[in-house]
């Protein structure tokens, strides 16, 4: 059978990196507050956030010794405010809001927290702050001053560190004697059990204080740290520094960041690091501007010089314009198109969405032919030209440039000043990656697409350039997105989960014939070619579902497009120890910016060692130890890693910083593939007395004898309990007495680290730091 290229793409509309920020000598600059549109208008809350951020700049300046402030600040607000006179929004647009304005989730309610990827000294997504925390005092007071719970979580989103408590594991042996997790160890407080406020007591099992005990920090204090620990304490005003940092205690700040404090990580491993110090100005109020975007204005500039009429360019160029202009760009958008060789011709001008017929006119308009030389700012210029033809100017506007050629590039400077932001796209090896400064001085994207007849890169990155006002509900996304040779039949698959499924639209491209297509619903709905609109110039096959969609799964081959469409399992109620949606089957496919690397002539790649393990626990059972974690990779996070280290002290320091020197396990182990689970029992060469603590770490190594950071430190004690004394009518012929002195062997763990290293694959673990809430004693 031939072998044909094709590819499938799924959109569906949605039902139900700290971008910009710049430090400018001290002051912090282009940070970007959003309110979300499900927040009521509210002058108040403007006034609010105002306030909250001038006692932030105060409170950072005190915390980072006098040396960083907020300077310049913009909020904006939703495109359904209409009280107030807002500004023209340029770049600013609610995907890149450092700062969310939000209602509450069921996850954290109230509680501000921010995104963070989980890699110590990488900047997180944003801080979410709800309505409720900004303009009750009531709701606020919970969590500290509204100035330092902002600085709290800006070191979350700015500089990469961590909670220095642990809620999960609240208190941790130092020695013998039981502590709080905190930050610092001069923390003074009470332990207190939650029901009837009497002394904490003892688990004879875990050694610790039993699960409803607390400690309560005091109010006065004599030590000025730590906001990461609790903000809400008004001796507080500081980070730990290397000084001061409690390294033994078992929070997520010492497991990532290798037992640095928040003032050592600031300074060595964030954006940060190693940034000249200057004299601070005599003010440090910053200054906000409150701005506000209006409809979308876009205009398609097309390169159709000579080297698209290579191969698939034009097709593939028609095939992704269609989709932006029929699926992607928003209802009310203003839509114009370009094309440029030497000299650029307006081919539309600015055409207002409003229907089929005004998205057909704009489609019918994208050129069919290529030929002549190649001037990109001719194509800029005339873009620009385009932009400003609503008699607004160009300032907030959108350019899409496509090119797969090179000319000289002089436009910077008038690219800068028009206010536009210029998304740029290299198709092919040969273009000029020099118009990715285009995309740097304006604040848009760059993507470079693959030449080639599978290649669906030029519809994933067109389909990519929707906007969002943080309304989800008219969001479009992606869900599915292949291309292939194929030879026989193939099947392929997608969830359309329960969170989105208005509008679902399929769309089949291909090479020389049309395929046919067959997709069956859970309800024995059946789409067949009939149901498909057929552009054949362009080569497609588009499915529009109005409405829901039902969650489905699809197959696709070489002449028939077949599919069955199931239910998921129905969703189970939700319960408050059970916040997790089920969602069902979840699948979603986004295409990131693109990048270049150089390497000098004649110098290969580099070798990546395995990336470090950071999650090693331990368990004691007996006198054997129980090892578990996850494998790294031969090459940071992918592959199989050749052997591992594995070494133990009772001295955490040892391991930390000469680990080479530490007690070595001997073990039988072959690694497994990375992400796969990791277990290792074995005897120590002694018997472990009661009351010992351990202090375990790994690292991985691969063929080329690299080897990994070390691990996190995993610390173990074993507690043997003391027998129970016997009562007076445990005499012979009373109570069994058969288990009285049996050594119950339990375990008591906590979790340190070395250093941290970042993975090659972008495979991250998401996860969500919250603020403190307040406790005093």
């Amino acid at each position: 059978m031939a072998s044909k290229a094709a590819a499938v793409l799924l959109l569906v509309y949605l039902s139900g990196s700290t971008f910009g920020i710049k430090l400018t000598g001290n002051g912090y600059t282009d940070i970007l507050i959003a309110i979300n549109p499900k927040v009521p208008e509210d002058p108040v809350l403007i006034t609010q956030i105002q306030e909250m951020i001038k006692e932030a700049s105060r409170n950072l300046l005190d915390a980072t010794k006098k040396h960083l402030y907020f300077k310049e600040v913009a909020i904006l607000v939703p495109p359904n405010w209409n009280k107030g006179n807002y500004s023209r929004a340029k770049t600013e647009v609610y995907d890149k809001a450092n700062i969310i304005i939000d209602e509450p989730n069921k996850l954290h309610g109230d509680q501000p927290y921010t995104l963070q990827y989980g890699e110590c000294g990488s900047e997180g997504r944003y801080i979410h702050l709800t309505p409720d925390f900004m303009l009750k005092d009531d709701v606020s007071k919970y969590y500290g001053p509204r100035g330092k719970v902002f600085v709290h979580e800006w070191a979350h989103l700015r500089w990469g560190v961590f909670d220095e408590y642990n809620e999960e594991k609240p208190f941790y042996l130092s020695g013998s004697i039981i502590e709080a997790t905190r930050c610092t160890i001069n923390i003074t407080g009470k332990y207190i059990h939650k029901r009837d406020q009497k002394d904490c007591t003892t688990d004879p099992v875990t050694g610790l204080y039993t699960e409803d005990c607390v400690f309560y920090p005091d109010t006065q204090q004599t030590t000025s740290a730590s906001i990461m620990y609790n903000q809400g304490l008004s001796a507080v005003k500081e980070f730990c520094t290397k000084e001061t940092h409690n390294t033994e205690a078992p929070n997520i700040q010492n497991r990532l960041c290798g037992n640095r404090g928040v003032e050592e990580v600031i300074t060595s491993l964030s954006v940060d690091a190693g940034v000249a110090v200057v004299p601070t100005p005599p003010s440090i109020l910053p200054t906000f501007t409150v701005v506000q975007r209006r409809q979308r204005v876009v205009c398609l500039v097309l390169d159709v010089s000579g080297s698209m009429s290579a191969g698939s360019r034009m097709l593939n160029l028609r095939q992704a314009a269609t989709l932006f202009i029929q699926k992607i760009v928003e209802d009310q958008a203003y839509v114009g198109i370009v094309q440029f060789t030497a000299t650029a011709t307006i081919r539309e001008p600015l055409t207002l969405i409003d229907g089929k017929a005004s998205k057909d006119k704009l489609v019918g308009s994208l050129p069919l032919s290529a030929g002549g030389e190649t001037d990109i700012c001719a194509g800029v210029e005339k873009g620009l030209e385009v932009l400003g033809g609503d008699g607004d100017g160009a300032r907030g506007d959108e350019i899409i440039l496509l090119t797969d050629g090179e000319s000289s590039i002089n436009c910077q400077k008038r690219v800068k000043e028009s206010g536009a932001t210029v998304h740029t796209i290299t198709l092919g090896p040969n273009a000029n990656i020099g118009v990715k400064e285009l995309s740097d001085i304006s604040g848009g994207k760059y993507h470079n697409a693959a030449d080639g007849v599978v290649s669906n890169d030029l519809v994933d990155i067109f389909t990519s350039h929707t906007t969002s006002d943080g309304n989800l509900t008219k969001q479009t996304i992606q869900l599915e997105s292949t291309g292939l040779n194929m030879i026989g039949w193939f099947n392929g698959s997608v969830s359309i989960d329960r969170t989105i499924g208005n509008k679902t639209s399929f769309l089949v491209i291909y090479e020389r014939s049309p395929p046919d297509i067959l997709v069956l619903s859970p309800f024995t709905r059946t789409y067949d070619t009939s149901h498909f609109k057929h552009d054949a110039p362009a080569k497609t096959l588009t499915l529009d579902i109005e409405g829901t969609a039902e969650v489905c799964i699809h197959m696709f081959d070489d002449f028939v497009f077949l599919g069955q469409v199931v239910m998921n399992p129905p969703k189970p109620p939700v319960s408050e120890d059970d916040l997790q949606a089920d969602v069902g089957s979840f699948s979603r496919t986004a295409i990131g910016e693109s990048f270049s690397v150089s390497l000098p002539p004649g110098v290969p790649p580099p070798n990546f060692p395995p990336n470090k393990i950071t999650d090693l626990n331990a368990e004691i059972e007996a006198d054997k130890v129980l090892l578990t974690w996850t494998a790294p990779g031969e090459d940071m996070d992918q592959g199989t890693a050749t052997a591992y280290e594995i070494r133990f002290s009772e001295d955490s320091d040892l391991l930390r910083s000469n680990f080479s020197t530490a007690h070595l396990v001997t073990y039988n182990l072959s690694p497994k593939k990375a992400g796969s689970p990791e277990k290792l029992s074995f005897t120590l060469f002694s018997v472990i007395k009661n009351g010992t603590t351990l202090f375990f770490a790994a690292k991985a190594e691969d063929k080329s004898f690299l080897k990994s950071e070390t691990s996190n430190i995993i610390q173990v004690t074993k507690i043997v309990p003391k027998a129970p004394v016997p009562s007076p009518t445990d005499a012979p012929g009373g109570p069994d007495t058969s288990g009285a002195g049996v050594n119950i062997t339990a375990i008591v763990i906590s979790v340190t680290t070395v250093t941290m290293v970042a993975c090659l694959i972008a495979s991250v673990t998401m996860c969500s730091i919250k603020s403190r809430r307040v406790n005093h004693a």
